[in-house]
């Protein structure tokens, strides 16, 4: 265990990072197991990466604004936010490799999730990536080809290495209903949040929706002892946090992790679930 985690931060501050992890061997069966995991979340990242690129490509134009201008697209954009999204994935790992709800869950994969799970998402984000019907392919934000002779890796490797992670994805599209994502806000109320360097900020108390949506709006969290809330808005003996900035971690699996913004409550109407005290 100890050769995985050495391996996986030097990966990490390896200015290869992500692709390095992308060509790591990992065995068919601990692939399988992660796919479940990355498919659903590989689905939101896309409609975030769909808005992002449709965003830009139809900058200037007034009247019916043309996807085919997708070809001005700088890849490089692109290529940064996979960086900030594996960055998110590997630090779940990084921040408790021992974690025991990891163990539990993951079972004799579990070592192996900072490269299985980032392989399988990553290449998920883009299996059916479509914008404006045209197709976005990995090859597009990186040459993996050249990534695999700077690690000294047959580029055969390359090749096999696609061809499985196309076969597992689209066996999990096939077994498993995956595609919609649904986190109630009853299963939100007392679950812990950490930041993203692992201090703990306390657990999920209230939970503001939209009436008329039913969108989560904001989520009130009562602050464990000791933790650190200078970056954080306070009302009362909570402090809010915004649900497009949390995310599940797929690792620990019972946690949320928080990467803080500071804006002010929505003037909105609202409902509230609240923790039972």
């Amino acid at each position: 265990m100890n050769e995985v985690i050495e391996k996986a931060f030097a990966y990490y501050s390896s200015h290869l990072f992500p692709w390095n992890f992308l060509l790591e061997p990992v065995s068919a069966e601990t692939l399988r197991h992660y796919m479940k995991y990355a498919v659903p979340m590989a689905e939101k990242i896309k409609e975030r990466l769909r808005g992002l690129i449709e965003s830009l490509s139809i900058e200037g134009f007034d009247e019916e604004p043309k996807i085919e201008v997708l070809s001005n697209f700088n890849p490089l954009i692109l290529r940064r936010q996979i960086i900030e999204i594996s960055r998110k994935a590997v630090r779940d790992f990084l921040i408790d490799p021992e974690n025991s709800f990891a163990k539990k869950e993951h079972g004799k994969h579990y070592a192996y999730y900072p490269f299985a799970y980032l392989q399988c998402l990553i290449f998920s984000v883009f299996e059916d990536f479509r914008v404006g019907g045209e197709r976005i392919s990995l090859s597009d934000v990186i040459d993996l080809k050249e990534i695999a002779k700077l690690l000294g890796r047959p580029l055969s490797q390359v090749a096999k290495k696609e061809y499985l992670m196309h076969q597992l994805y689209h066996e999990m599209k096939k077994k498993t209903n995956y595609w919609m994502i649904s986190l109630s806000g009853k299963w939100l109320i007392g679950k812990r949040v950490f930041y993203e360097d692992g201090n703990a900020i306390g657990k999920c108390h209230q939970i503001f929706f939209d009436q008329k949506t039913g969108k989560i709006l904001q989520i009130a969290v009562r602050p464990e002892p000791g933790a650190d809330l200078s970056p954080l808005l306070k009302i009362g003996n909570t402090v809010v946090l915004e649900p497009q900035k949390l995310h599940l971690s797929n690792f620990f699996g019972d946690v949320l992790v928080y990467e803080f913004i500071n804006r002010e409550l929505p003037d909105v109407d609202s409902v509230i679930l609240d923790e039972e005290e």
